[in-house]
């Protein structure tokens, strides 16, 4: 059996990175959906990069939502939503997550609320870390 870390996860970027801001005061994006077909936990890596512009300080709320169809996804209640401020610095946010019992899809969701100042902007994006393979190749 080959028990290599490699042969036991999966890595997907769910936001690419993205530019949010530019004169918005609030913004979303939602991730790609994962199929997590096979896994039964995963780690969700939010990363944002340190904010430009002339904002005081943004908050971050960072959450995973599930979907049957990998179309109409709703959030995953049994998680808790991760919420960070940030001021000055680039961020890097995990969120872990039981897969056991969700629906077949999963992607990463981010929201953004700027809190003053003129025109801010960010970069962000979130990978996934899917875990606790059901099956190991031999």
């Amino acid at each position: 059996m080959n028990k290599s870390l490699g042969n036991a996860i999966a890595v997907f970027s769910s936001i690419a990175p993205v530019t949010i801001g530019a004169g918005a005061t609030a913004d979303s994006v939602n991730g790609e959906g994962i199929d997590r077909k096979g896994y039964e936990s995963a780690v969700f890596a939010f990363h944002n990069s340190t904010p430009e512009g002339t904002p005081v300080g943004l908050t971050i709320t960072c959450t995973i939502e599930e979907s049957e169809d990998n179309s109409t996804f709703t959030a995953v209640s049994a998680i808790d939503a991760s919420t960070h401020n940030v001021t000055n610095t680039a961020t890097l946010t995990e969120v872990s997550c039981d897969l056991v019992g969700l629906d077949r899809y999963v992607r990463a969701v981010m929201s953004i609320q700027f809190n003053g100042g003129t025109g801010p902007f960010i970069f962000v994006s979130a990978a996934a870390i899917l875990g606790m393979k059901t099956e190991l190749p031999a």
